[in-house]
């Protein structure tokens, strides 16, 4: 989980601070299914791994990860372009379904 205080979105939850928080949401969103739960959990260990960080190590926040990702190439991370563009979408779901916006 993340050591950083989330902020909080008015009147609803606080906002995850970091993509363990948002993993830890979409796992334990019962209103997903089970597989949807499972590869959009995939997907945010994915990104994390390809920018060589924990989850919990990146902050929840679409600009910041975007700059992150700036220039990255999939294949020097030993994924395919598709399958780097799928785990990309599934993470900007994640932040979608969680008010998560740019």
């Amino acid at each position: 989980m993340s050591t950083s205080t989330p902020s909080r979105k008015a009147g609803g939850r606080p906002q995850p601070g970091s993509l363990a928080d948002v993993l830890q949401r979409v796992l334990t969103d019962g209103t997903l299914t089970k597989r949807k739960r499972d590869d959009v959990a995939s997907a945010i260990r994915t990104v994390a791994r390809a920018l060589n960080r924990a989850p919990e190590d990146l902050p929840a926040r679409p600009a910041d990860l975007k700059a992150r990702l700036k220039g990255f190439a999939p294949a020097a991370a030993g994924l395919t372009e598709s399958r780097w563009r799928n785990a990309l979408s599934l993470v900007r779901f994640a932040f979608k379904r969680l008010g998560i916006t740019t």
